[in-house]
């Protein structure tokens, strides 16, 4: 877990590297091995938003792992709703840049959304891991991916993982929810 975490970190300075955005200074964003397209044209076609709406819905463990939701609409508009073992209960806002939103975009095709699959029955484990919930609406048609933190290992699972982190990151949730960045 700890291998992985600074793979994550060091593929974030690659990525801010090869393409010199700014992310906060406490938190690594981890990043494909592709950079996403932050081209000044990209950046400038608001059709380019590839969704509606995006919730992140993070659930209970059997110990203290946050408990949140959190809203990104089209538009960059952030909505966070703490519930539980976060810094800041109750509802906060926020407004991603454009460049953000493009990022965001970017990341849901590296990430390959819609291939995602739902990994929350673990057989052979009796797990107290938090599952994890992205939602993803367009054209009025929601997608639901859930994932269970203790499930298999797999390819999907590990874009599940980077996707929603990198949720957290752009939205920056860490002030609303701790002080070290959360990960599975």
């Amino acid at each position: 877990m700890i291998v992985e975490r600074k793979l994550r970190i060091l593929d974030c300075l690659m990525l801010m590297i090869l393409v010199g955005c700014e992310a906060p200074s406490e938190v690594a964003i981890p990043a494909p091995a592709i950079a996403p397209d932050l081209s000044t044209a990209a950046l400038e076609r608001p059709d380019l938003i590839g969704f509606d709406q995006i919730k992140l819905f993070r659930d209970a463990c059997l110990g203290e792992c946050p408990v949140y939701a959190l809203t990104i609409n089209r538009d960059g508009s952030v909505a966070y709703d703490g519930i539980n073992f976060v810094k800041v209960k109750g509802a906060q806002t926020a407004q991603l840049s454009q460049k953000d939103l493009t990022m965001l975009v970017e990341s849901l095709k590296w990430a390959n959304f819609g291939a995602l699959k739902s990994l929350d029955q673990c057989p052979e484990l009796a797990t107290d891991g938090a599952r994890t919930r992205i939602t993803l609406t367009l054209n009025g048609a929601a997608t639901d991916i859930y994932v269970n933190s203790f499930c298999e290992h797999t390819d999907s699972f590990l874009r599940f993982v980077w996707l929603s982190d990198t949720l957290d990151i752009l939205a920056q949730t860490q002030r609303w929810i701790r002080d070290q960045p959360r990960g599975f």
